[in-house]
């Protein structure tokens, strides 16, 4: 009876241990999706063919799939509350920032951009149209490109001083390919290769925005306001096929970009599209993946 009694005790012990950790793990799991990170994909893009893009977005930021996701239509009115949100994507568009004072969505989605930016908590990334609309927003400017032309095709990410020290960029490094360039005969920071599709840029950046890379294109093209507002006119999101599949299309019909503009995009495009290449775009969506996470 002394050795049955030991066993129901072993037994009971070992169920009741069972039970616990299958508790503890119950309730972490339930913490864990508690914590999941709110975030708002504000898609201020209405073109039809562009319906989707919130998986293109998920896709290239998420694919562990650790966000809790939803989407605003802003040229809808659609904006997310920031209680709503621990993160906001501003999308890409068609639409220029310049026409604004015309467009009552637009200053709507200014007036978030603010809001977010006093907030404490919200992290807010700007892509193309995203980057000009929070530059706007926050007392910058914004215009053509400077050269004049439609800048379509590859460019290289060129780091100002403070790009290695923001922490994004730190964090996203090891995505970075270790090709040293040359500048003046002295070595020079790493220049990533980006995708560009932008008519416009931003000319002037806010007030205490902190510059953190230029490209051929852009003075501009990476920036900072704070530490929870980054912005970029390149896409992170964007492969080169996708670009030809639904961009030039439309550019070429729209005669934003020439034929013989097109045909040297493509040129870079096979130049350009080496083993390499997959470095820099991963170190570009870690970038944005990083800032969002920190």
């Amino acid at each position: 009876p002394t050795a049955v009694a030991k066993l129901a005790a072993g037994v009971s012990l070992a169920a009741a241990l069972g039970a616990a950790v299958a508790l503890r793990l119950s309730i972490r799991r339930r913490a864990s999706l508690r914590r999941r990170m709110r975030v708002a994909f504000i898609h201020a893009e209405d073109a039809p063919k562009w319906s989707e893009q919130l998986g293109l977005y998920m896709a290239a930021f998420d694919r562990s799939g650790e966000f809790q996701w939803r989407e605003y239509r802003a040229w809808l009115g659609e904006l997310p509350r920031l209680e709503e949100a621990d993160a906001a994507f501003i999308s890409g568009s068609h639409h220029n920032v310049t026409d604004a004072a015309t467009v009552p969505w637009m200053q709507d989605l200014f007036a978030f951009v603010r809001a977010a930016a006093l907030s404490e908590r919200v992290r807010l990334v700007g892509i193309c149209f995203g980057c000009q609309a929070v530059a706007a927003a926050l007392g910058g400017t914004v215009g053509p490109n400077q050269s004049g032309a439609f800048a379509y095709g590859v460019e290289r990410l060129w780091p100002a001083p403070d790009f290695a020290g923001h922490p994004a960029v730190a964090s996203a490094r090891t995505g970075m390919r270790s090709e040293p360039s040359l500048a003046g005969g002295q070595p020079h920071a790493p220049a990533p290769r980006v995708l560009e599709s932008h008519g416009q840029c931003v000319h002037t950046l806010p007030p205490g925005a902190t510059l953190l890379a230029s490209s051929a294109s852009a003075a501009h093209e990476l920036f900072a306001v704070g530490p929870r507002v980054l912005c970029m006119q390149f896409h992170p999101e964007m492969s080169v096929a996708l670009l030809e599949e639904k961009i030039a299309p439309a550019l070429l019909a729209a005669r934003l970009l020439s034929a013989d503009e097109h045909r040297e995009a493509v040129r870079t495009f096979a130049r350009e599209y080496d083993a390499a290449w997959a470095s820099d775009a991963s170190f570009a969506r870690a970038l944005v993946s990083a800032h969002i996470r920190l």
